[in-house]
């Protein structure tokens, strides 16, 4: 899920940063969530990333690794 913040004024986005490091940053610490990875390239292949991602069709991020 996702939330477009950029029409809020800057003291409720101040509010939401602090409330989703208290309760949803912790959460990945201990394993409770975790970002999907749809598929690793290391960073010679960026063409290549770049291709899948603008593919869509993917559930999760591209990395590029170094």
């Amino acid at each position: 899920m996702a939330s477009m913040l950029r029409a809020r004024p800057l003291e409720e986005k101040a509010l939401t940063a602090r409330a989703m490091e208290r309760s949803v940053l912790p959460l990945f610490d201990v394993g409770a969530l975790r970002v999907p990875i749809a598929e690793t390239f290391p960073l010679t292949e960026a063409v290549a990333a770049y291709d899948r991602f603008a593919a869509g069709g993917k559930l999760g991020k591209i990395i590029l690794t170094i």
